[in-house]
């Protein structure tokens, strides 16, 4: 009979040859096992069913000891999902929850994204990539929170809800669409004088280009959608503003091509 405690070598308890395990009780249950034996004690205090059992409550009620941001559809925080929605993107695994906005070239837009998370009670991260420098590329800058309740929040966000919740309040609607303008857009000038004559916002989301659509529409704005078609990939819907008068009227910048003083400058 075997003995609380005694501990062999895996090749005689048909286990990993080379790992020594103990015989250990759960400090739930009380179920008597063989277990990992590391630095003179065992790899893991619970059994298996115990600690999925764990696992488990904690992805239904979230784990009380993390923040808990306040989401709330303020200007700023539908600009941050705005830059979300043009360059962010979510990531998980058994135990983060990681969101993560490429501001690209720009600082400012990631002070940006760092001061609105800040906001919401989270603490993020402003990271500089140097990964890129290998490839023949400047730094880019990427801010990134973990955030379990934000993670889930954004996964199940649907841009139909979004914009139920934006269409009568016009201060949101253009947050949102200067957030997506600051990473996905671009501006194109008409000669020496740097003078703006075309915004174009793209995207390979139908349905977040159809709800820019509809804001700018909402705000008395005139764009135009097209489609850039390529053989290997998806097609490229492009939403632009041609209207003089409009282009210095909206203002955003569009992220790591000019700095936000000059902009201000130039469509003043």
């Amino acid at each position: 009979m075997t003995i609380i405690g005694e501990t062999c070598w895996g090749k005689d308890i048909g286990k990993s040859p080379r790992m020594k395990y103990i015989w250990y009780v759960c400090s739930e249950c009380g179920q008597q096992r063989w277990v990992k034996y590391l630095y003179g004690r065992p790899l893991f205090e619970k059994c298996n069913p115990c600690a999925n059992h764990d696992a488990d409550i904690h992805k239904r009620i979230g784990l009380k000891h993390r923040l808990q941001p306040r989401l709330e559809l303020t200007s700023s925080f539908c600009y941050f999902l705005g830059a979300f929605f043009g360059d962010g993107n979510l990531y998980s695994n058994r135990k983060d929850h990681r969101i993560r906005i490429y501001a690209g070239l720009s600082e400012c837009f990631a002070d940006e994204c760092y001061t609105i998370l800040q906001s919401i009670n989270l603490h993020p991260l402003k990271l500089l990539d140097k990964s890129w420098l290998k490839y023949g590329y400047r730094p880019q800058w990427i801010v990134q929170v973990y955030s379990i309740n934000l993670y889930i929040w954004l996964k199940e966000l649907n841009l139909g809800h979004l914009k139920d919740s934006i269409s009568e309040k016009p201060l949101l609607m253009k947050a949102f669409c200067h957030g997506l303008f600051t990473a996905e857009g671009t501006i194109e000038y008409r000669g020496s004088d740097k003078h703006p004559i075309r915004l174009t916002i793209a995207n390979t989301n139908y349905d977040l280009i159809a709800l820019a659509k509809f804001c700018l529409q909402k705000l008395s704005y005139h764009p135009r959608l097209n489609i850039a078609r390529k053989k290997t990939y998806k097609p490229c819907y492009q939403l632009r503003l041609s209207i003089l008068d409009e282009i210095d009227d909206f203002g955003p910048i569009k992220a790591g091509w000019i700095a936000r003083d000059e902009v201000d400058e130039v469509l003043s």
